[in-house]
């Protein structure tokens, strides 16, 4: 299976993107190979729920990094007035 094209991105989700598809292809691997496998269906279901847990976990990760990141920005557009400087600009062009 090659790599999926990611239209989103943010410097906070990058580094994490390849293993939650690699995690992703796993996760499918032994879901199927529980409908398959009837006599290992167990051990592949539990394995695709840990799994499944520990991608839940780093998905919240991400996004309350990505919340912590987005206030840092507003903050910081906050500190320097770029929003004033920004509707000053707007007003003398129009």
């Amino acid at each position: 299976m090659g790599k999926v094209k990611r239209t989103f991105s943010s410097a906070v989700r990058m580094p994490y993107q390849d293993s939650i598809a690699f995690v992703t292809r796993i996760i499918e691997f032994h879901n199927e190979q529980a409908l398959k496998d009837f006599g290992n269906h167990q051990f592949h279901s539990r394995q695709a729920t840990v799994l499944k847990l520990w991608l839940i976990d780093l998905k919240e990760f991400i996004i309350k990094h990505e919340e912590k990141e987005s206030l840092s920005i507003q903050d910081t557009e906050e500190e320097t007035g770029r929003e004033e400087v920004l509707s000053s600009l707007n007003k003398d062009a129009g």
